[in-house]
């Protein structure tokens, strides 16, 4: 796994209120856009929300 990739996966998993089957769903989706971690962490809350289907208070605290 790219060392990105992995640092992004622990930054999730260990964000409040973003559980497994939201990490899973995130990565998958990345595949599917063929998106890099660090595509994503440009992201804002509404992409977070709609593309990735974060919960808001979720895509709140992300990108903060």
């Amino acid at each position: 796994m790219d060392p990105a990739r992995r640092t992004l996966t622990l930054a999730l998993a260990r964000t409040p209120g973003i559980g497994g089957k939201t990490v899973t769903r995130c990565l998958a989706r990345l595949d599917l856009l063929h998106l890099q971690a660090e595509e994503f962490l440009r992201l804002s809350e509404a992409a977070l929300i709609e593309d990735f289907r974060f919960p808001r208070a979720a895509a709140a605290r992300w990108t903060a």
